[in-house]
C-alpha cells in the first residue's frame, strides 16, 4: 500500500487546526462557567434551579474535549517531527486529560444533587473544580487565538512561523507500507501465549476453581442484596419498613375530577395512592413527604397537600405532620398532581430512607413501589327522582349509600324540640331555636330525609353525618322569573336534627317557582324536584 506523508497538509492547515480547537476551548469555557455559578450560588443560599447534570455536561463535552486532544496531538507530533518547541501542546495535552476527568468527577456530583441536598464541603469542591477548568482556559484561548489569526507577538509576522516549519518535497513524499508479509509470526505468537495459559489452568485447577466460585458467590451475594435494597419494587399489597413505619400500597387511582365529579384543573390530571401505615415502634411517628416521590421514567412528581382533600371517596387523605401512634394501623391518601397529556399508569412510588456515605460518592437508599394506578373518570350519568324515591349509589364500587328525600319546607326559624334524661325517672323536654346567621337576607330550606350510611365507605370515613354528606355532595337550583340560580348547600350551624337538614339559601329562594335538589357522587349525578309551580 502506497500512503503520502501528512505534513504538508498539516502545516498548510495550521491556522484552521488552532481556530477549531479555539471553538472546542471557548465552548468549554462556558459549560465550566455554568456549573461554576451553580455550586457558588447553591453554596450561598442553597437554592437553586437545577435541570439535570446532562444538562450542563452531556457527551458534547466530552466529545469537544477529544477533539481538542486529537488536534493538539497532531500538532505535537508534526512540531516534533520538525524538531521544533513541543512543551505547549504538551501542556496543552496533558490539561485535555485532566480535564476529562475533573468533568467526569463533576457529572457524578451532578447526578447525586439530582436526588440529595450535597454536604457545604461538597459545594465548594465542586465549585472549586469547575474554577480550575477555567483558569488555564484563557492561556489556551488566547494561545490559539494568536496563532489562528497568524499574529505572533514575538516577530509581527506569522508567516515566517510557517516557514520555519519548512515545508519540502519530501514532507508530501510516497511512502510503502507492507501488509501481510509477517502474519506468521503474530499468529504464532498468539498459538503460544494461548497455549501457555492453557497448561498454567490444568496444572491449578483446583485452586482456580475454587477462587472462581468464591468471586461468583460474593458477586451474587451483593448483587442480591443491593437489588434488594436498591433496585427492587415493591408490588401492591407487599410491605416493607421505613424508618419503623411499614409501608404497603392498597390501591391507586388516576383522575381529573373530585370527588363530587368536577373537574379539579384543566391541565393536570392526578394520582391519588390509597397507603397504610404500621408504626411498629414505641413513639409518635409522622410521615415525611419531602421523602416521597412518584417516578414516571425519570420524571418526578412529589405529594401535593392542596389537592389532597379533593378525592373523599377514595380514602382519607393524610395531612401534614398527622402522627401515627404506637401500634397504630393508619389508611391514607397521597395525590400527586402529573400532566393531563399523561398516558402510562405504570409508576414507581419511591420512599428515601437513608444516605449511603461509606464510598467516594454520596448514595440514596430508597424503598421502591409498582404502583399500577386504573383510570375512573367516566361521562356523569344524570338520574331523575322523585320525592320519597331513595338514591342508590355505590361510587367506584366501594362507596355505598342510601338516601330518599321525604319532603321539605322554607323557613326562617324552626323550634326544635328534644328531651333530656338525667335518670330514667328524670327527663326534661328542652328547645332551642334553628336559624340562618342572617335574618335578614338568608333563610332555611329544611329537607327531610332518611338514608343509611355503611361503614365500610371510604367517604364516610370523612362524611361521617348527613350534614357533611349534603354539604359535600348536594347542591340547589332553583328558578326565579326564568333566571336559573344554584347554591352549594350550607348547612346552619347547630342544626343537628335527625331526619332533617336545614340549608341557608338566599332569601329570594322564597320567590322561587321551581326548586331541585342535585346530588353529585363522581360519575353519578341525581335530580330530585322539589317544587314545580308551573305545572298545572
Amino acid at each position: 500500500m502506497v500512503l503520502k506523508k501528512p505534513y504538508a497538509f498539516i502545516i498548510k492547515h495550521f491556522r484552521l487546526i488552532h481556530l477549531l480547537i479555539l471553538a472546542c476551548l471557548v465552548f468549554l469555557l462556558f459549560v465550566a462557567r455554568d456549573i461554576n455559578d451553580l455550586f457558588s450560588s447553591l453554596q450561598s443560599s442553597n437554592t437553586f434551579i437545577y435541570a439535570g447534570a446532562e444538562s450542563y455536561i452531556n457527551n458534547i463535552v466530552f466529545v469537544f474535549l477529544a477533539i481538542i486532544l486529537f488536534l493538539s496531538g497532531i500538532v505535537f507530533w508534526l512540531l516534533r517531527v520538525k524538531k521544533k518547541p513541543t512543551r505547549l501542546y504538551f501542556l496543552l495535552i496533558v490539561y485535555c486529560i485532566v480535564e476529562i476527568v475533573l468533568f467526569a468527577y463533576v457529572f457524578s456530583l451532578l447526578r447525586v444533587m439530582q436526588e440529595n441536598l450535597l454536604e457545604s464541603e461538597q459545594l465548594i469542591l465542586g465549585r472549586d473544580i469547575s474554577l480550575l477548568c477555567t483558569l488555564p482556559n484563557y492561556f489556551f484561548i488566547v494561545v490559539c487565538l494568536i496563532r489562528g489569526i497568524g499574529f505572533n507577538l514575538k516577530q509581527f509576522n506569522f508567516s515566517k512561523d510557517i516557514e520555519e516549519l519548512e515545508i519540502a518535497d519530501k514532507d508530501s513524499a510516497e511512502f510503502e507500507v507492507l501488509i501481510g508479509q509477517n502474519n506468521y509470526k503474530y499468529y504464532r505468537l498468539i498459538r503460544r501465549t494461548l497455549r501457555e495459559i492453557k497448561y498454567y489452568i490444568l496444572e491449578n485447577k483446583f485452586a482456580i476453581s475454587i477462587f472462581v466460585l468464591g468471586i461468583g458467590l460474593f458477586l451474587a451475594g451483593y448483587g442480591v442484596y443491593y437489588y434488594n435494597q436498591h433496585m427492587k419494587k415493591i408490588s401492591e399489597q407487599e410491605a416493607t419498613t421505613v424508618n419503623g413505619v411499614t409501608y404497603s400500597v392498597n390501591n391507586a387511582y388516576i383522575t381529573s375530577k373530585d370527588y363530587s365529579g368536577e373537574v379539579i384543573n384543566e391541565r393536570s390530571k392526578f394520582v391519588v395512592v390509597d397507603l397504610s401505615f404500621y408504626n411498629s415502634t414505641s413513639s409518635n411517628k409522622t410521615i415525611d413527604l419531602d421523602q416521597i416521590v412518584l417516578l414516571d421514567g425519570s420524571i418526578r412528581y412529589h405529594p401535593t397537600l392542596t389537592k389532597n382533600q379533593k378525592f373523599y371517596d377514595l380514602g382519607v387523605p393524610y395531612n401534614l405532620n398527622d402522627p401515627i401512634l404506637p401500634g397504630e394501623r393508619k389508611e391514607a391518601t397521597l395525590a400527586f398532581e402529573i400532566p393531563k397529556s399523561t398516558s402510562t399508569s405504570n409508576f414507581t412510588m419511591r420512599v428515601l430512607y437513608g444516605l449511603d456515605l461509606t464510598g467516594k460518592k454520596v448514595m440514596s437508599k430508597y424503598r421502591q413501589f409498582n404502583v399500577k394506578a386504573k383510570k375512573i373518570d367516566e361521562d356523569k350519568k344524570v338520574t331523575q327522582l322523585n320525592v320519597n324515591e331513595t338514591i342508590n349509589v355505590n361510587a367506584l364500587d366501594m362507596n355505598e349509600f342510601n338516601l330518599t328525600i321525604m319532603g321539605y319546607q322554607i323557613t326562617d326559624a324552626y323550634d326544635n324540640k328534644y328531651v333530656v334524661c338525667q335518670s330514667e325517672d328524670n327527663c326534661k323536654t328542652l328547645s332551642n331555636v334553628i336559624k340562618p346567621s342572617s335574618i335578614s337576607s338568608q333563610t332555611m330550606l329544611v329537607v327531610d330525609y332518611k338514608g343509611t350510611m355503611y361503614g365500610e365507605a371510604k367517604f364516610t370515613k370523612v362524611f361521617n353525618t348527613y350534614n357533611k354528606i349534603f354539604e359535600g355532595y348536594c347542591t340547589v337550583k332553583y328558578v326565579i322569573y326564568n333566571k336559573t340560580y344554584k347554591e352549594k348547600a350550607r348547612i346552619v350551624v347547630n342544626s343537628d336534627v335527625e331526619g332533617k337538614v336545614f340549608i341557608m339559601m338566599d332569601r329570594k329562594l322564597t320567590s322561587a317557582s321551581e326548586i331541585e335538589l342535585i346530588f353529585d357522587f363522581r360519575d353519578k349525578s341525581f335530580e330530585i324536584p322539589l317544587l314545580n309551580k308551573n305545572i298545572v
